[in-house]
């Protein structure tokens, strides 16, 4: 189930812009986030099958919202 919702965020990040629906940050996004941190934890081989969210733009990652709540 995760490898195809993943694949479905996969197939649409980066078709209007860096983010999930455009050029601007959306709730879209932000619910993704966590998602793939806990992915990237968990089960890196499923992300390392794709590679637009393993690229995902750098800036979700280093929004103080998002830095704040991750593991040290």
């Amino acid at each position: 189930m995760a490898r195809e919702a993943l694949g479905r965020a996969e197939s649409i990040l980066g078709e209007e812009g860096p983010f999930l629906v455009g050029d601007a940050l959306s709730l879209a996004d932000l619910y993704l986030a966590p998602q793939l941190a806990n992915c990237r934890e968990k089960t890196p081989d499923l992300l390392a099958e794709m590679p637009r969210l393993t690229g995902w733009p750098a800036t979700i990652q280093e929004r103080p919202s998002f830095t704040s709540t991750e593991p040290d």
